[in-house]
């Protein structure tokens, strides 16, 4: 894959790369949730910097991380991890509170 395509990449807390492309970001992200349009850096944090990272409840090859950025306000990553140490953003947008297609039995970290 061409750094160009890529949006950003990082590491997030666990030592995973995690890749956001620059079409899934424009036609899915900013296309379904406009409002994270700006907010880049947010989402950005959100995978490296987390309060909690959940296996997904309906995949569990997706993981989604939480990042809390107002009262009763968090931002919510999807990642879906395509190797061990591998894994590329599906979608991210603003939720209250920490819920939503979480397997709150499979916590793979929490912030200390």
């Amino acid at each position: 894959m061409k750094m160009d395509e890529n949006l950003f990449e990082v590491i997030d807390k666990r030592g995973i790369m995690i890749i956001c492309e620059k079409s899934q970001w424009q036609m899915h992200i900013i296309g379904g949730h406009p409002e994270v349009e700006d907010k880049i850096e947010i989402v950005k944090n959100t995978i490296t910097d987390p309060v909690i990272i959940y296996q997904s409840e309906d995949d569990p090859k997706r993981d989604v991380y939480f990042s809390k950025i107002e009262d009763n306000k968090y931002m919510k990553v999807i990642v879906h991890l395509s190797a061990p140490n591998f894994g590329e953003v599906v979608t991210a947008f603003p939720r209250k509170g920490i819920a939503g297609n979480i397997d709150t039995e499979v916590v793979k970290y929490v912030k200390t």
